[in-house]
């Protein structure tokens, strides 16, 4: 895999192109969150030769904020799910990875649109291995009681479904999260999008094992930590994930949730901030596939794996 590096100039050009983009009025929100300062200070980019030779794995996954909306009704919503998943399925099966494993994709599904149709849908694919169901959830003034009431509510539903079980004699609930517009642990700020300071705390008591919310580009919600993936320890305060204690090789774990983050980049050859968004106005390209590595994603004590998380909305 090479990877060009730009000179001076190519730099210089590109920071220009992100000044132009982010310092308008319009661009600030790009910042927020504050994670600037601690990536320009402390952001390594990946690059193979410091590797001497080493066999690269690079391990995506595509994070779907999947909203079946049942506006039409919820046979019309089960009819959409099973033609975009007949689809998915056309596509996956035409590639596999170097096990000969084809791609996966991961619904993290809305709870709130629960509709037994569209689970059992995507159940069937999953037990096809093409992918796996997941917790997403938009919320809003709630406290931690309320909060981890509306977490075991959706579990029950999901459960019937056979999702969010473990494969043993006694099935465990366990399962990862998406926060709705970003708002884990009440991070934006707005009581309406959460409310709940200790979030962390309740999931975990719910059975996650960890959060694959951000980047959140643009929102305050945004972590000061970027490309990164961290132990979280819950406070009283809200957004207790900005900071955490990055995961090593034989550490011990510690904290009350796990954070996988996905690329947040300044791409100075592109001109632009890559926020690993997949959307139909920012399609995959080769050249975000570069951004993305750089991110430089990675366990510490293993820096020859490369984690991408994506994220996209597939249904809405």
């Amino acid at each position: 895999m090479n990877h060009h590096r730009g000179g001076p100039a190519d730099i210089l050009s590109g920071l220009g192109r992100i000044a132009r983009r982010v310092f308008r009025p319009d661009r600030w929100r790009f910042l927020r969150g504050g994670w600037l300062p601690d990536y320009l200070l402390h952001h390594r980019p990946f690059r193979q030769d410091r590797l001497r030779g080493a066999m690269i794995d690079i391990m995506v996954l595509v994070a779907d904020h999947f909203e079946p909306s049942s506006r039409n009704g919820p046979e019309a919503a089960a009819g959409t799910v099973a033609t975009w998943c007949q689809e998915y399925t056309d596509l996956a099966l035409r590639y596999r990875d170097a096990d000969g494993r084809p791609f996966q994709h991961t619904w993290f599904y809305r709870a709130e649109y629960a509709n037994d149709g569209c689970l059992g849908i995507l159940s069937d694919h999953v037990f096809k291995g093409l992918g796996e169901v997941e917790f997403h959830l938009h919320h809003g003034h709630d406290t931690h009681e309320s909060f981890l009431a509306r977490l075991q509510s959706g579990l029950d539903w999901f459960n019937r479904g056979g999702a969010m079980l473990t494969a043993e004699p006694v099935p465990r609930r366990r399962f990862a999260y998406i926060a709705g517009n970003w708002a884990l642990d009440n991070g934006a700020g707005d009581d309406a999008l959460s409310g709940c300071n200790t979030e962390l705390l309740a999931l975990r008591q719910a059975g996650c094992y960890a959060d694959f919310t951000f980047p959140a580009l643009g929102s305050p919600a945004q972590p000061r930590l970027s490309n990164a993936i961290y132990q979280a320890t819950d406070t009283p305060a809200p957004k207790s994930y900005d900071r955490g204690v990055r995961v090593a090789v034989g550490s011990t774990p510690s904290g009350d949730l796990l954070i996988f983050q996905g690329p947040l980049v300044l791409d100075w050859r592109a001109g632009r901030i890559e926020g690993a968004e997949l959307e139909t106005g920012s399609p995959p390209a080769p050249a975000r596939l570069r951004a993305w590595l750089k991110a430089n994603i990675h366990v510490a004590g293993r820096p020859e794996w490369l984690f991408v998380k994506l994220h996209t909305h597939g249904m809405q």
